[in-house]
């Protein structure tokens, strides 16, 4: 689900891959105390079957999820199952995954429990196949290489995942448009969403980018600043923009876990406060 075992995070304009157990190709050495953000495409594993995909994400592993990331730093995770995941190549679910540090997250690795939770995802995903993609800066160039994906933070703010309003989006390109022309359109329109949203509360907002899909996070202090602005002049000229390269396959906005997800619906995963701090000793 989250797990591909990104060891740093990372700077500059272009976008990095990490895979399981390995950093993003080029990624320099983390500061311990910098968080870590990435956003994860889980693929299923060849002859598992949906519903016991689902049911075992749904009732083991993100439990697991709370019971051993949780301890260590976790800071937000949200679980997206699409519709038709798996599907023209769909993922079968995609996580947005923030920990407090790179030094909380070696030490769970470095655990027998955290081992054990990083080996179990792949009961469910395909090693090969699955990946996650560390958000960049966004700069509104083009690149020239995107074949596994681009992942961009258009603003370049920290944000709580973990509270708030998040919303998912998930808009496929329309068939009459090759993948360059389509990836160049969908660069200006980030921009101009860079431009015009923020004014109206957009605080967060993370994509990932292929050919062939847009994956977004967008993320608002609550509800009523999302209607606000999506039926304002701004958001309604971003959906007539969007509409012309892209279909709709998916806006949700994320609930809280309530021991079941359903394709079609974003969540966000209960995690345990940090511990306080310790008190001082006496002198």
């Amino acid at each position: 689900m989250m797990v591909s075992l990104v060891l740093a995070m990372v700077s500059g304009a272009a976008p990095l891959l990490a895979k399981a157990g390995m950093p993003p190709a080029g990624a320099s050495p983390a500061r311990a105390d910098k968080p870590m953000l990435w956003i994860w495409r889980g693929f299923r594993r060849a002859g598992l079957d949906l519903p016991t995909f689902r049911r075992h994400l749904a009732t083991r592993f993100i439990p697991a999820t709370v019971k051993t990331p949780g301890r260590f730093g976790l800071q937000a995770c949200l679980v997206v199952m699409p519709l038709n995941g798996g599907e023209q190549g769909l993922p079968d679910e995609i996580s947005l995954v923030a920990y407090r540090s790179s030094q909380l997250y070696r030490q769970m690795n470095a655990t027998p429990e955290g081992k054990a939770y990083q080996d179990s995802q792949w009961e469910l995903f395909d090693r090969s196949a699955s990946l996650s993609l560390v958000p960049q800066a966004f700069t509104g160039r083009l690149p020239t290489a995107w074949a596994r994906g681009l992942a961009y933070d258009l603003l370049g703010k920290p944000v709580d995942w973990s509270s708030g309003h998040t919303v998912f989006y998930l808009g496929r390109r329309h068939p009459h448009l090759p993948p360059d022309t389509f990836m160049a359109r969908l660069h200006r329109h980030l921009a101009e969403v860079r431009r015009t949203l923020p004014a109206w509360g957009l605080d967060g907002y993370l994509t990932l980018l292929t050919g062939d899909y847009h994956y977004a996070f967008l993320h608002w202090p609550a509800p009523g600043a999302h209607d606000r602005a999506m039926a304002s002049p701004v958001g309604l000229a971003l959906r007539q923009d969007a509409a012309e390269f892209l279909e709709d396959l998916m806006w949700s906005g994320a609930q809280r876990y309530d021991g079941w997800i359903e394709p079609g619906e974003c969540i966000i995963v209960p995690l345990p406060p940090p511990p306080s701090p310790r008190p001082p000793k006496a002198p």
